[in-house]
């Protein structure tokens, strides 16, 4: 038998919820479902662009007055607890309840709790490394627990 690695190869798995459940719940003891977003981490052309208070005031109203205009940002993502998975066909799909906390010059400018949210992700493996990509991204629920730039249109 004569293997071709020079086409790419696709390996079908079956699996079921309780598969992801138990690994994202590995995931979040070990504190990886969690983000810092920085300018820097987005990119030297990107990041000062859109995580600054003047763009992000559209979907933070009060940034730019608590704050001033163009200071740098960083939003944490951080899951509050395992996410739980399911599946649609040609989806793997997850939801989360997780906290995003806004800093303005490293100074919590709001805490937003989203509950229920929804993600489809892909997975990937990658030279060994497993790649979480999500898709696309629905909150349907979100609260204020903490606000310096005042109360916030959240659904």
């Amino acid at each position: 038998m004569v293997l071709n690695f020079s086409s790419k190869n696709i390996v079908t798995v079956d699996t079921s919820t309780y598969t992801f459940d138990s690994i994202w719940l590995s995931l979040f003891k070990a504190q990886h479902l969690q983000i810092l977003f920085t300018p820097e981490l987005l990119g030297p052309v990107n990041g000062p662009l859109i995580l600054n208070t003047s763009y992000i005031e559209t979907f933070l109203p009060g940034l730019v007055n608590r704050f001033g205009p163009d200071q740098p940002m960083s939003i944490r993502f951080a899951t509050v607890q395992a996410p739980t998975a399911y599946f649609h066909p040609d989806t793997i799909g997850m939801i989360i309840n997780a906290d995003l906390t806004v800093y303005v010059n490293n100074q919590i400018a709001a805490l937003i709790r989203v509950i229920n949210t929804e993600g489809a992700i892909t997975l990937t493996l990658e030279s060994g490394n497993l790649k979480i990509q999500v898709q696309t991204l629905y909150i349907y629920d979100a609260t204020l627990t903490q606000s310096e730039i005042g109360d916030l249109p959240l659904w």
